[in-house]
């Protein structure tokens, strides 16, 4: 994150995991959606690249985004070649207040799964005072596509 760009997504490379170079600047918010994101991470589902993050400290805008901090994505391509990402469009990702950096893995058989925290620092104080943990992760989420036809969703209801 940088004082004019706010929240920014950058992309380095490593040979070996101790040697990073910068490749480039996937995505940044101009201060727009928070002054800084989190935990990013980048994927492809169908023909669509998603990069989930956690704008911090943002103004609500509308009933998407809450004011605080947010759990969003960004939908788009990214070329992997030039290394670029041409934003389609942020949305948010979950609409409660705890899932805090959401991270994704893919399984064996190919489903991505996404967890998060469920506590953010921001609820510490409803932690009791003895207790030895702070938070939990989420029920595992599968993310993909969705679509169906409501007509025979309607007529599978109505027999």
């Amino acid at each position: 994150s940088t004082f004019n760009d706010g929240g920014t997504v950058v992309l380095f490379s490593s040979p070996d995991l101790y040697n990073w170079k910068y490749v480039s600047t996937l995505d940044k918010s101009s201060n727009d959606y928070g002054f800084m994101w989190e935990c990013p991470d980048l994927f492809r589902i169908g023909e669509t690249d998603f990069i989930p993050l956690l704008p911090m400290k943002m103004f609500a805008r509308g009933i998407e985004f809450h004011s605080g901090n947010n759990a969003a994505y960004l939908a788009g391509i990214y070329d992997r070649e030039k290394h670029t990402f041409m934003r389609r469009g942020i949305f948010s990702l979950d609409y409660g207040i705890d899932f805090y950096a959401p991270q994704s893995m893919v399984t064996p058989d190919g489903r991505r799964i996404m967890v998060a925290w469920m506590q953010t620092p921001e609820t510490k104080h409803a932690t009791p005072q003895n207790a030895k943990w702070f938070g939990q992760l989420t029920f595992p989420r599968e993310l993909n596509f969705l679509s169906f036809n409501i007509s025979s969703l309607l007529n599978s209801l109505t027999g």
